[in-house]
């Protein structure tokens, strides 16, 4: 469940393309405001979304800071840490509208004057890349869903509230294509079973905001973004067999995304 801190002007809606545009909606069941300075339990997560009139969330180096700058290619040259909005498609035959911005809060709500800022990861490369977004062009919202994927054991954990609800097999990136570590969220939910519910990356696939530490582009996800997506070859699940990416078998992530998954809500790889 994710629940906004300000009211919110749509509900969640049961089909698959309102589950994705509206993913970051208030439940219709809660409408309180939680105020972030609040003590908040420790499973709790914020997300920042941006505001639909906004097109580029502009990310800096501090809090009334200069414009961040990243070494985005590798190459060690420095380009402007911005994120279009809404976000380009990680699947370029993806016929649903393009999610809006979101992006997991590392520290919310630091006040420099008169403007607040939050300090935000970002869906860019290198992977945990962090800066500083202003909180006038986002809505904060909150999640207590998170998911864990353990590389040793070859599992996907998701736990809601702080409890563990659902634990899943999973086959994960080889040796020379491995599956980075680090804290991550959801970055988008690409529907696939209207183009290739049968194909290698299965009904639909979470994009990440992590990328491949050695490919640059992959079929399905531009610039080498990983993702937790279905599969066609279930029999392989366990194994260490993908370009980076956290299969599932089909079943297990149409179960995944029955419990309603917000975009921002993170996702820890650990060895």
């Amino acid at each position: 469940m994710v629940v906004a801190l300000a009211v919110a002007s749509t509900a969640c809606q049961d089909d698959r393309t309102d589950k994705r545009t509206s993913a970051t909606t208030a439940d219709p069941r809660s409408q309180s405001e939680t105020p972030v300075d609040a003590e908040q339990p420790a499973y709790r997560s914020f997300i920042a979304v941006a505001h639909s009139d906004v097109a580029t969330i502009v990310a800096y180096d501090a809090p009334g800071g200069a414009p961040l700058q990243l070494n985005r290619t590798g190459d060690g040259s420095l380009v402007p840490a911005e994120v279009s909005n809404p976000l380009p498609q990680l699947d370029p035959n993806d016929p649903l509208p393009a999610s809006a911005a979101t992006f997991l809060v590392k520290t919310p709500s630091r006040q420099v004057g008169d403007r607040t800022w939050h300090e935000v990861y970002l869906p860019l490369r290198p992977n945990g890349s962090t800066g500083w977004i202003d909180a006038a062009s986002v809505d904060l919202q909150f999640t207590d869903m998170s998911i864990s994927v353990s590389l040793s054991r070859r599992t996907l954990e998701f736990r809601d509230g702080g409890e563990v609800a659902g634990t899943y097999p999973v086959a994960i990136g080889t040796a020379e294509n491995p599956t980075p570590l680090g804290r991550f969220y959801v970055r988008e939910l690409a529907d696939l079973s209207r183009t290739d519910p049968g194909g290698p990356y299965g009904p639909l696939a979470y994009g990440l905001s992590g990328f491949s530490p050695t490919l640059i582009d992959t079929e399905a996800f531009k610039e080498g973004a990983i993702g937790i997506h279905g599969t066609n070859k279930p029999d392989l699940i366990g194994t260490p067999v993908s370009n980076g990416c956290i299969r599932m078998r089909n079943e297990d992530i149409l179960d995944l995304e029955s419990r309603d998954l917000p975009l921002g809500m993170p996702v820890d790889i650990v060895a």
